[in-house]
């Protein structure tokens, strides 16, 4: 397939991707919500291997996972693929329950953040209930919120203006439900500050804030919410430790919740091989450190190469950073024919802009030779 069917191809696919409610929308009565990442079917139609693309459109580490991951899942006897895995995931929630400083009462794994955003929405929404999404942001709370018939309603919290956040207007105050919010926000980057989420609460006095903290670790010296009885905590272990194919996440939350979404998971939802590398990565915090800096200075460094070739960008606290390209489908097209991804984010809100995640040197050399070809 040539360059020009590549761009014909993948232009066409991303024009179908826009929504009205930051990044899903409905296709006869079911939620689609559209993701970064490869997708696998449509590099198999141009005939491309995922191995031979670089993906800047997944927000992982890109060093990752730790070399005791791999080590960890090598050691698994036979054994421990044949039985069932521990279905309390007890070990890997007494180790996050000391690194959180809270009991293991407090914590729930589950496979990927994903499913526990669709497992919080069940536990706390009921049908009519108002869910309030803050963004443009992951399109996944509001799926899951109107799954379970919710009214699911977008708050302009994030704009491209190059301030750190704006403060939400008040939205029927004392009927939000729940208040979803991404922190750093995705895709925008936004970091609101422990003053910002105290401003909101004031703001929804009666709503359960879920604060999705999946990218925190990757913004140094950001300050971490604490779980309590209006908050509730997500983290992913998969992206700061770019284990993205294993789904791992965890939920802090005050027993009693914790109780109800572990009651509307399926049993044994958490592979042995999953929990394996969990601990693994637990036991690698100072290669998390370095690698943590090593992807700072790489996005700095990409930024910095973009803009001198006259790229307009908007780059918040997050490692990953947005750029202006007129047509994001099309700017996607045209670098997929370079086998390199960046995230088409009209299903955002923002057809006009791609999201980039930096990757390792060499792959972030490719990038900024790909796009200063581009006229």
């Amino acid at each position: 397939m040539s360059v020009e069917d590549i761009a014909f191809f993948t232009v066409a696919r991303c024009r179908k991707r826009s929504a009205p409610c930051y990044g899903f929308e409905k296709v006869a009565h079911v939620s689609v919500v559209h993701h970064g990442a490869l997708d696998y079917a449509e590099l198999a139609a141009l005939g491309l291997s995922p191995e031979s693309v670089a993906d800047f459109s997944s927000n992982c580490n890109p060093f990752g996972p730790p070399p005791g991951v791999e080590a960890a899942l090598r050691a698994l006897p036979p054994s421990a693929l044949a039985r069932y895995p521990d279905r309390d995931c007890l070990a890997l929630r007494e180790r996050l329950a000391a690194l959180h400083a809270l009991e293991p009462a407090w914590i729930c794994i589950g496979n990927g953040s994903a499913e526990l955003i669709w497992a919080l929405a069940r536990a706390l929404l009921k049908p009519g209930a108002l869910a309030a999404i803050l963004g443009p942001t992951f399109g996944e709370y509001a799926a899951a919120s109107a799954a379970c018939g919710a009214r699911v309603t977008p708050v302009e919290m994030f704009r491209l203006n190059g301030t750190t956040g704006t403060r939400a207007p008040i939205l029927a105050p004392h009927a939000a439900s729940v208040v979803w919010l991404c922190n750093p926000n995705n895709p925008t980057g936004h970091l609101l500050s422990p003053r910002d989420l105290a401003a909101l609460r004031e703001e929804f006095p009666s709503a359960i804030f879920v604060i999705d903290e999946a990218y925190l670790a990757f913004v140094p010296g950001a300050c971490a919410a604490r779980p309590a009885g209006r908050t509730v905590i997500l983290r992913s272990l998969t992206k700061d430790f770019g284990m993205a194919g294993l789904r791992l996440g965890y939920l802090l939350a005050p027993p009693p919740l914790i109780a109800r979404v572990r009651g509307l998971l399926p049993p044994w939802n958490i592979g042995a091989p999953a929990q394996a590398a969990g601990l693994a990565a637990l036991d690698a915090l100072e290669w998390h450190a370095t690698t943590m800096a090593q992807i700072r200075a790489e996005s700095e460094r990409l930024r910095a190469a973009l803009r001198a070739q006259g790229w307009r960008l908007h780059a918040g606290a997050a490692h990953f950073f947005l750029l202006s390209a007129g047509d994001g489908a099309t700017l996607r097209a045209r670098l997929l024919a370079h086998k390199l991804v960046v995230r088409d984010c009209a299903s955002f809100g923002l057809p006009a802009w791609v999201r980039i995640a930096p990757q390792v040197p060499a792959l972030n050399d490719r990038l900024i030779a790909a796009l200063e070809q581009l006229p």
